[in-house]
This record gives structure tokens, C-alpha cells and sequence, in this order.
């Protein structure tokens, strides 16, 4: 998975419903955000029913772009939160700051 796909999975995400706060990403559910305090199943296009241990780990190693540190937490703990910020029209970077909005599950726990 390219970082252009991953950057098109969470603009769909984020746009998918209306006072989106958080992202999920959770092995074995589909995409999921939460909208108004509830979790919300997010369709895209090729339709991710579920998402894989592989898709979950790329879609978080796009993200975290390389950082050891974060990359070392996620192996460590099996689960990452970050902050996500636009940079530029559809393309993402990430912040190592609260709120947090960003959510990677290993496990299928959310």
C-alpha cells in the first residue's frame, strides 16, 4: 500500500461523517471512526471489509514515517496513538502532541 492510498483511506475517513474525532484501526474490523461519541463503520473504495494485520501495519507505517521511537512503541506495546495533520490537501503528517485522535490496534480490543 502506497502513502497516496494511505492518505486516501483517512481523508475518506475523515469525511465519511460529520464531527469526526477519532480514527480507528483495529486487525479484524473494518475502518472505523467516532462520530459523535459513537463508532461508525467507514466504507472506501476497494471496500476494506476488514482490516488485516498487513494493511493495519502499513497504513501505521506510512504514518509514523520512520520514526524509530514510535515505530519501537508500537512493536513494544501493540497499539499507537498519534495526532494527525493535514499538510497539505490529502496528504498527512504526524504530530507527537494532545489531543489524541489517532488509534492502531494490534489485537482485534479496541
Amino acid at each position: 500500500m502506497k502513502k497516496q492510498e494511505v492518505d486516501h483511506i483517512l481523508t475518506r475517513m475523515l469525511d465519511a461523517h460529520s464531527n469526526v474525532s477519532d480514527l480507528n484501526l483495529t486487525v479484524g474490523k473494518p475502518l472505523q471512526v467516532e462520530s459523535s461519541g459513537q463508532l461508525v463503520p467507514v466504507d472506501v473504495e476497494p471496500k476494506i471489509k476488514e482490516l488485516t494485520p498487513y494493511q493495519t501495519e502499513t497504513i501505521a507505517m506510512n504514518l509514523i514515517n520512520q520514526d524509530h521511537r514510535l515505530t519501537e512503541r508500537l512493536l513494544t506495546d501493540g497499539f499507537l496513538r498519534l495526532v494527525l495533520s493535514p499538510c497539505r490537501q490529502g496528504t498527512f503528517s504526524c504530530e507527537r502532541i494532545c489531543p489524541v485522535q489517532q488509534l492502531f490496534h494490534r489485537s482485534e480490543e479496541t
